[in-house]
């Protein structure tokens, strides 16, 4: 148990980390984990992400791997869920575009025992219906309704 909530406090720095772009300090020496998000290779947004997760994977001792469906297509991203989950890394930070179609293959990677944090899309409800340590982001809905009614009290 006290390693899993290591991995657990690990995986959640990795997690904000790659989103925030902060560092922590070693004490994962040799652990493996994978970041896989939904985006094709075309979308930037996600070098930020990992450039921080590099960076907080090379401070903790720890590697991590990105992987992602070049195309975007989400079948694509469950067999890539899938494989990774087949190699047992120490951990998995996934997205999740679409519950029902890549739900079924982070809940099987949680059954086989690899602590999995949720990050960007997708919800903390989702998260933790499939079994996930927890999620990192923020309710789409809502910050869409915020941007929109900031847009439009600036009159834009």
């Amino acid at each position: 148990m006290k390693n899993q909530v290591l991995k657990a406090a690990l995986l959640t720095g990795l997690a904000v980390s790659a989103t925030l772009g902060v560092t922590g300090v070693a004490l994962a020496d040799g652990e493996k984990y994978v970041l896989i998000h939904h985006s094709p290779d075309s979308e930037t947004f996600w070098n930020t992400v990992k450039n921080g997760a590099s960076l907080a994977a090379e401070n903790v001792g720890a590697t991590v791997t990105f992987r992602n469906p070049p195309n975007g297509d989400l079948a694509d991203m469950v067999r890539i869920i899938q494989q990774t989950a087949a190699e047992k890394p120490d951990g998995i930070i996934v997205t999740i575009p679409d519950i029902e179609t890549v739900g079924g293959a982070i809940e099987d990677a949680v059954a086989k025992g690899i602590p999995v944090i949720t990050i960007n899309t997708g919800t903390a409800e989702e998260s933790k219906k499939l079994g996930a340590l927890l999620h990192v982001g923020q309710p789409e809905f809502d910050a869409g309704k915020g941007a929109g009614e900031l847009a439009k009290a600036a009159g834009i």
